[in-house]
């Protein structure tokens, strides 16, 4: 495709019809009507002199834009995204980067981690990175990868595991034949109603305050993972550890108050799905006091789903337990 094709094309798709008809009569109407409007002016402009600079550096290379993995909308998506952060607007820039994310580009997979990685834009969050790092690596992405080698070692946001990083760094120099070994996909029809059923059970136990009904959600080889409240490192829990966990909490004094966010589900291989929910316990104590006294607790869960067949198979449940002005 030529360079003069493309330019067209790309002002086509990203400039607004005030621009066109600059580009046509040579008349600009510049009446913005707000600040808001004005900055999404500048942030197109920008976004069409790196496209165009992108461009001309592929047609001196007589690269063949065709064949491209990004499609033309998305490369603009990205860009403008990328103009926005720059811009100083880190959450609409994080809302961009999530719907490229999720529309399946890497390089949005990139952003939204390093956000979450870093706390730019959205709540500072090493367990979500790793998981959009891991989606991006399975695309891959040799950034990804050496992320996810780093973090294994590190055990920054994941269990440690020094062996799991070896054979990660291992795949940096293959990083092309990752996605085509990863095009099984978990069936989500099937797998999804049957996840939040097991929520369900989850919520059912927590408002009984029964610790035995709760731990029933485990299967025989789940594996149970813990972080507490002022500590950094994972602590691996027996079924009865988890048990008395949950049940300690239950037995609290005062007025027992449990709420769980929606899950979010974050396919990242081909026969798993990631489902991350927070719960907000809080216990109100009335006694002592003429004013309301209260404890909170936040723990931020890291549910790893398989399918086995069709049936659901937990295979690893992660605890991020904080309090409140825990800053770990």
């Amino acid at each position: 495709m030529r360079l003069t094709q493309v330019t067209i094309k790309i002002l086509r798709k990203s400039l607004k019809p005030a621009l066109l008809q600059y580009f046509r009569s040579g008349t600009l109407n510049l009446r913005i009507k707000n600040v808001h409007h004005f900055k999404l002016l500048l942030v197109r402009i920008f976004v069409l002199l790196l496209v165009s600079i992108t461009y001309t550096v592929r047609a001196s290379d007589e690269t063949d834009f065709a064949a491209d993995n990004i499609s033309d909308k998305q490369m603009i998506r990205t860009l403008e995204a990328y103009a926005v952060y720059k811009m100083g607007q880190h959450k609409e820039a994080f809302r961009r980067f999530l719907s490229l994310a999720n529309d399946g580009n890497p390089q949005g997979m990139l952003n939204v981690a390093n956000m979450y990685a870093s706390g730019v834009g959205v709540q500072s969050d090493q367990e979500k990175a790793f998981l959009w790092y891991k989606k991006a690596a399975l695309q891959g992405s040799e950034i990804g990868i050496a992320e996810i080698a780093n973090r294994l070692e590190s055990g920054l946001g994941v269990i440690p595991n020094s062996a799991a990083a070896s054979k990660w760094r291992g795949k940096i120099q293959n990083s092309s034949e990752i996605k085509s070994t990863n095009n099984d996909s978990i069936d989500m029809s099937l797998a999804r109603p049957l996840i939040l059923r097991q929520l369900e059970i989850l919520d059912f136990a927590a408002h009984s305050k029964d610790a035995e009904q709760l731990i029933k959600i485990l299967d025989l080889d789940s594996e149970v993972f813990v972080v507490l409240p002022g500590l950094r490192s994972w602590t691996k829990l027996s079924r009865d550890e988890l048990k008395i966990i949950w049940q300690t909490g239950f037995d609290q004094p005062g007025n027992y108050a449990y709420q769980r966010s929606d899950p979010e589900f974050i396919l990242t291989s081909g026969d798993s799905v990631d489902v991350l929910f927070d719960i907000n316990e809080r216990w109100d104590n009335f006694e002592n006091s003429s004013a309301t006294q209260f404890k909170r607790v936040q723990i931020n869960n890291y549910f790893t789903f398989s399918m086995k067949g069709k049936k659901l198979n937990l295979d690893l449940w992660k605890m991020h337990i904080r309090t409140s002005g825990d800053e770990n």
